[in-house]
């Protein structure tokens, strides 16, 4: 295992924890109000993604050989406001750094460089059950 996997596992890991502390204390607390959202309400949070290029497919016509980049973990940032007690807008913010290189060209490995990702996505949300302790939502988005 790479240190940039075990990085990736380690804030994979570390989110789950952290979300399921929160979960299992409110979904078990009977003696809790319940959590509720309802429009005009603003969430922060604060979790940890993975940002895994998918090369397999790519390929260089004039030199030949494929695109490789490299896989990160990061924090991310995203905020949701609730227009109405279902429906919300999220927005998501994170960057990552990744670098890239060409295998199998006719000039051998080639290191092209290095880039920073910054993905900020915009989804709409609906949450089934705004107002409960387990408060499951769909959700889609594009990525500007």
């Amino acid at each position: 295992m790479t240190i940039k996997h075990a990085l990736f596992a380690s804030c994979l890991l570390s989110a789950i924890a952290c979300s399921s502390a929160g979960f299992a204390q409110n979904i078990f607390d009977l003696d809790a109000p319940p959590v509720g959202k309802e429009a005009g309400t603003l969430m922060v949070r604060m979790r940890a993604i993975g940002v895994i290029p998918l090369t397999s497919s790519s390929s260089i016509s004039v030199i030949g050989g494929r695109v490789n980049a490299t896989a990160q973990a990061a924090p991310e940032l995203d905020f949701s406001y609730f227009l109405t007690d279902n429906i919300a807008f999220e927005l998501i913010a994170a960057t990552t750094r990744h670098n890239v290189s060409a295998s199998g060209t006719v000039l051998g490995h080639v290191d092209v460089g290095s880039l920073w990702a910054l993905p900020p996505t915009l989804t709409v949300q609906y949450h089934f059950f705004p107002h409960e302790r387990f408060s499951p939502y769909v959700g889609a988005g594009i990525t500007l």
